[in-house]
């Protein structure tokens, strides 16, 4: 017992983030990407990050389908001819991160990433 709570107490940042991911998943009628999955012809543009990020970090990615990605409208012009699109995970966490979500990366039962709004 006395173990256990030195494992929480010195990992609460883990124990956190994988009890937000749970909950989140629980609570919500969630997507989930899996790497190497096929992309529509009508994904939304921020469906399509995801579905970058899940096969950049070989790992899936679950989402509420129903939460608004307004953001992506905005993507980063170099010049006018030019969209600079994210392509690599931490390229795109940190993009949605800069836009309000957070990506939780979860371990247990398997690697993944959750992406929730930040309050």
């Amino acid at each position: 017992m006395v173990l256990t709570a030195i494992l929480v107490a010195t990992h609460w940042n883990t124990v956190r983030d994988h009890a937000e991911a749970w909950l989140f998943q629980l609570t919500r009628e969630t997507n989930t990407i899996e790497p190497g999955a096929e992309v529509t012809i009508y994904a939304d543009w921020w469906e399509m990050l995801l579905h970058v990020a899940a096969d950049a970090s070989r790992s899936s990615v679950t989402f509420d389908p129903q939460e608004e990605f307004p953001f992506l409208s905005q993507l980063i012009y170099e010049d006018p001819d030019t969209v600079v699109v994210p392509e690599h995970t931490q390229e795109i966490i940190a993009f949605f991160q800069k836009n309000g979500y957070r990506f939780l990366e979860q371990r247990l039962p398997r690697r993944a990433y959750v992406v929730i709004r930040d309050p």
